[in-house]
């Protein structure tokens, strides 16, 4: 019996802390068979920049419906936690965040919210989105809470113009330098007597992102100076049918109700919303001075940028600026913008119109192709209903290589980031601030001094220097690749035979013939898999009575075997051909038994081929786009014939 008790007593002592911890815990649940849609986040909670331990859980939250929970996880060296957060919409909604404090026993305010998107993920377990638990400040219980490293802070409570005075003081520190850390501050819960004015509440605060104003209606007079001398991206959220003195939208945002006629933003300074919101034109403005060494072209001069809105226009002294698009021979645009992909910076080619995505780190170079600099400041614009969503404290591109992270705020140098130098042509290690709207890279490999900046520019088409050539047995001819544009990055490439024992080819295109017979010599490009191809006919040791010279049956009289008049370039076969300048269909006839057709575009490129064709063949073009084309007639099992023609 004793042994009985001694284990009901050891069984309760081991439940009663499950028990008493799960009493306390927040009656939050989410049924996750409810909804239809999810997104990843990835989140670490921090106060006043330090990150916050103990036992915390952590909710998302639609309105006041629970769409996810977690709780601390650590693996490896990593801290996080991760909450797969549920909708029944594929995006839009806001996502608010509350947090439970286990050991305190209370919850806790956040600062921060996310716009629901369908499989996006949020953050990285290296790198989780920050969730800022503000500083919780009641004047009944007095300031003191309020300091030179408090960064957000949410008032409760009534505030008389004694109390605004006090937190005004506190604010500002009584100096010079102010309060250089203080960033959000939400008054949304508080309530102002009628007598109060909000004077110098916030002025001269030069990093202050944003401010949630509680209801003013009441008021018998607010101050003209409210943000006098604040930072001039500060967001100021005012309830509709607010009557605001006018100098407010002069020295700041204001955002009425969710919409705001026009955002500007200024470069170097910083920005957060809290909260998403609607503008009907958003602004961002920054100087570009010239860097760039003479005849650099674009080996130099890039900066990094990274903007909350998806900007359409791009316009200088008036003048609208196209981005380059292309980088070959018939390049055209004002400024060049790239992106961090798989293959390393490449020139931004997404939507049609935009020039920047929202959120997106780009780098750019206010250079044309043909080397004309845009000195002076430049307006990036977005237009028609623009939605600002809710910011993060950073926007992060991936590779298997670097990582490029955007950002709204001031990063300090750190050994583990790259900048941009001032030449504009590496990112170097731990050597310059990164200032707002800018981007920093981070090594995913082995750490440097610095990283060169190379522009990627792809593989756009390859040509063979012959499509038909004659050798002997046991002899070889060499052919020759053009890879363009002539500047790309990589120009490897991979060369086969259609049959070996016919005709070899080596890997810098020595092709060897082996034995009587047709074989076709293809080159691939490593980049962008474009191809060229030569047909080879080996000849016995006796050589060609029809060629005794070993010239190019395509071209025996030595012309340009590209000029579009030369209807013909073989003319082994009475094979009729017609029309050679085509709109949709080409006739080619009479074919004899086995015979194919293989048609090339301009850069060599395979786009079409009819196999075991016979007697009159139809060949449509008619879905091909205009220009020069190849088309190679291989009749019978061993005569050719290569045709150009014109694409209409």
């Amino acid at each position: 019996m004793k042994n009985v008790g001694f284990i009901l007593y050891v069984s309760l002592l081991l439940l009663f802390p499950f028990a008493g911890k799960a009493a306390t815990d927040p009656d939050w649940s989410c049924d996750i068979h409810a909804y239809q849609y999810d997104m990843s986040v990835y989140l670490s909670l921090q106060k006043d920049g330090v990150p916050v331990a103990g036992d915390w859980v952590v909710a998302a939250f639609c309105g006041e419906e629970c769409r996810g929970i977690a709780e601390l996880q650590t693996v490896k060296d990593a801290s996080y936690y991760y909450i797969r957060v549920r909708s029944e919409e594929e995006s839009g909604e806001s996502i608010s965040f509350k947090v439970y404090d286990r050991n305190a026993g209370k919850e806790q305010k956040t600062s921060g919210s996310l716009s629901f998107t369908h499989l996006e993920q949020v953050g990285y377990p290296s790198q989780p989105w920050i969730l800022t638990l503000p500083t919780m400040v009641d004047p009944e219980d007095g300031l003191d809470g309020i300091d030179e490293t408090t960064q957000e802070i949410v008032l409760t409570g009534t505030w008389t113009q004694e109390k605004i005075d006090q937190l005004a003081e506190k604010i500002h520190r009584g100096d010079e330098s102010g309060n250089n850390a203080l960033s959000t501050v939400d008054m949304s819960e508080v309530v102002l007597p009628d007598d109060v004015s909000l004077e110098d509440l916030f002025t001269d605060c030069s990093n202050l992102t944003s401010v949630i104003l509680p209801d003013l209606s009441n008021l018998d007079q607010i101050s003209p100076d409210v943000f006098e001398g604040t930072n001039p991206n500060c967001l100021v959220f005012v309830e509709d049918g607010q009557a605001i003195p006018e100098t407010w939208r002069e020295q700041v945002n204001v955002v009425v109700d969710g919409n705001i006629g026009q955002l500007v933003l200024v470069e170097e300074k910083p920005f957060h919303s809290p909260l998403p919101f609607y503008a009907e034109q958003a602004v961002y403005r920054r100087t570009f001075t010239d860097n760039r060494p003479e005849g650099s072209g674009t080996a130099a001069g890039w900066e990094t940028i990274c903007l909350p809105f998806a900007t359409k226009t791009v316009k200088f002294e008036g003048k609208v600026l196209l981005p380059v698009r292309s980088l070959d021979e018939t390049a055209t645009g004002d400024f060049h913008i790239a992106t961090l992909t798989d293959r390393g910076f490449e020139l931004f080619s997404g939507n049609v119109g935009i020039c920047m995505e929202a959120n997106t780190p780009y780098v750019l170079n206010m250079i044309s192709p043909d080397g004309v600099a845009i000195e002076g400041e430049v307006s990036f614009i977005a237009t028609g209903g623009v939605r600002i969503a809710a910011t993060q404290p950073y926007y992060i591109q991936v590779n298997a290589r670097q990582s490029l992270t955007g950002v709204y705020g001031p990063v300090a140098p750190d050994k583990d980031i790259y900048v941009m130098n001032k030449a504009g042509d590496a990112f170097v290690e731990c050597s310059l601030p990164v200032n707002p709207f800018e981007a920093y890279l981070q090594s995913q490999i082995a750490s440097s001094s610095s990283i060169p900046f190379i522009l990627y520019i792809p593989v756009s088409g390859v040509q063979l220097s012959k499509t038909v050539v004659s050798v002997e047995e046991g002899k070889s001819v060499e052919l020759s690749a053009v890879v363009f544009p002539e500047n790309a990055t990589n120009k490897n490439l991979v060369w086969s035979s259609s049959d070996n024992t016919i005709a070899t080819v080596s890997s810098f295109g020595e092709v060897r013939g082996i034995k009587a017979g047709t074989a076709t010599i293809s080159v691939r490009t490593e980049d962008g898999d474009f191809a060229a191809v030569c047909i080879v006919t080996v000849t016995g040791n006796g050589g060609n009575p029809d060629n005794p010279g070993g010239e190019d049956p395509d071209n025996p009289d030595g012309g340009d075997p590209d000029d579009p008049t030369a209807n013909e370039n073989v003319e082994m076969l009475v094979i009729q051909v017609y029309p050679t300048q085509v709109a949709d269909y080409v006739h080619v006839g009479v074919l004899p038994a086995k015979s194919c057709l293989i048609l090339f575009d301009f850069t060599g490129k395979q786009v079409k081929q009819v196999s075991s064709c016979e007697g009159d063949v139809d060949l449509f073009m008619g879905d091909q786009p205009s220009g020069f084309y190849l088309l190679h007639i291989l009749a019978g099992e061993e005569q050719k014939k290569t045709v150009k023609l014109i694409k209409k």
